[in-house]
């Protein structure tokens, strides 16, 4: 998706606040992950988006805080859409305080009206002060941003000891990735804790996904499918589709440290 967004900063907000605008009742951007756990499908908070939320329950899971722990810390989501991982996390393991950044003002507005604390702003300059955070999380937004400022961001805001959590679908072979993580996170000041491989999940739900689609896709005329389109939605027959079932791009999640 990463792609379809403009480098041109006024072009990227323009295209943020029209892709939240489009997505009328959906609070969480991420590729997803199946199979879902009952808790989540049967949910009417998250039914909706079910697949992205079990990515939030997969990725939180992976996180060394007992239910003691969770209570005590303060949580940071940088890329946090309309809250829908926000509101997963309070309401699963309630933490001290849970706060989300999001550049597209109409998204966080639609956050703001369901409850969550997230504000408009930019993940270059997040308007926090040094030393804030025990958590900071980024779920598949990563390759949004530029790479080593974000990181430099990312150390300023956590708190010594605390934890960065990373999850992003990207190219390359697990080693690859792993080097990317470790790359970044060194020039940075983060230590690479635990690396993880989520695609099997991801590759499920993108199925599943494309295969709820499949009766609005025979309704739409053929002339209208842009290949853009196919790739933003990973429909079958576009090209983000077959790099996913390819195993051509992975989901690699990094828990950073900041020592």
């Amino acid at each position: 998706m990463a792609s379809l967004i403009p480098q041109h900063p006024l072009g990227r907000r323009l295209v943020y606040e029209l892709i939240h605008l489009a997505r009328v009742g959906r609070t969480a951007l991420n590729v997803g992950f199946s199979p879902v756990q009952p808790a989540i499908g049967d949910d009417p908070d998250f039914a909706s988006e079910q697949g992205q939320i079990q990515l939030y329950a997969e990725l939180l899971a992976l996180l060394p805080f007992d239910d003691d722990q969770w209570r005590k810390v303060s949580v940071l989501e940088v890329g946090a859409a309309g809250g829908g991982g926000l509101r997963f996390l309070q309401k699963r393991y309630q933490p001290r305080e849970i706060i989300g950044i999001e550049l597209s003002t109409v998204a966080a507005w639609r956050g703001r009206r369901q409850g969550a604390d997230i504000r408009q702003g930019d993940a270059s300059k997040l308007p926090f002060p040094a030393s804030r955070f025990d958590c900071v999380l980024c779920i598949d937004a990563l390759s949004y941003f530029h790479q080593e400022t974000f990181f430099r961001e990312l150390r300023r805001v956590t708190k010594p000891g605390g934890r960065v959590m990373l999850g992003q679908g990207m190219p390359g072979t697990l080693d690859q990735i792993q080097h990317y993580f470790r790359h970044f996170g060194a020039m940075s000041g983060l230590e690479v804790e635990s690396f993880h491989d989520l695609a099997a999940g991801v590759r499920r739900s993108i199925i599943a996904n494309a295969r709820r689609a499949q009766p609005i896709l025979r309704l739409w005329p053929r002339c209208l499918r842009l290949r853009a389109v196919e790739n933003f939605f990973m429909l079958p027959g576009g090209e983000r589709f077959e790099q996913w079932q390819s195993g051509f791009l992975r989901f690699g999640v990094a828990i950073l440290r900041r020592s």
